[in-house]
């Protein structure tokens, strides 16, 4: 896909950091699992079963909706570019038609 002006470039740079931010979340909730899958034992012994879960789930919760955030951004710029791209399609080959 090419750019073709800085609005598009600001447009991929912010999905850009947007889908950056997701993929250190899902990290953060990778980890958060594993470390309570590793401290499983630990964790009955100590009875720190319900903190451990609210971490995990809080941390999933933050993968969802920065997940949601770059999905319904996405979304929008795809769109633009479509209609742009059937605008052009309308505009264009009439013109072409007529010659």
């Amino acid at each position: 896909m090419h750019i073709h002006s800085v609005d598009d470039c600001c447009l991929f740079t912010r999905l850009q950091a947007y889908t950056e931010l997701v993929q250190a979340k899902t990290a953060r909730l990778s980890n958060a699992i594993l470390r309570s899958l590793a401290g499983i034992r630990t964790i009955k012994a100590f009875m720190a079963t319900v903190p451990e879960t609210k971490r995990v789930v809080g941390t999933a919760e933050e993968v969802y909706r920065a997940t949601v955030k770059v999905a319904n951004k996405e979304t929008i710029i795809r769109s633009i570019v479509n209609c742009a791209i059937q605008l052009t399609l309308l505009i264009v080959f009439p013109l072409a038609a007529r010659k």
